[in-house]
């Protein structure tokens, strides 16, 4: 089932919209219950901030400026830039 349909993220703002895309954002909802309309809009709302609408999947800075940062959990060499932001707001390992 689609929670969100390709011409919603169209007229949202993003851009480059591919079924991949669609499928892979339509399964994060469903697993993590982002499944009301509220939920929905914030989580889109954050994704659209985080990613200028789908345009970057990565992190523009290099990560550096996150090293040491034991509040974020990067407690040894390289975690900075090894964990910024990846993906439209999630980090990679």
């Amino acid at each position: 089932m689609n929670l969100i349909s390709a011409a919603q993220l169209s007229a949202f703002g993003w851009r480059g919209i591919t079924d991949t895309m669609l499928t892979n954002l339509n399964n994060t909802l469903t697993k993590y219950d982002i499944t009301t309309s509220a939920r929905i809009a914030h989580f889109m709302s954050q994704c659209g901030h985080e990613s200028g609408l789908g345009k970057y999947t990565q992190e523009l800075a290099s990560g550096t400026a996150y090293e040491g940062r034991a509040d974020l959990g990067n407690t040894q060499w390289g975690d900075g830039p090894r964990y910024k932001g990846a993906g439209y707001i999630a980090y990679r390992p």
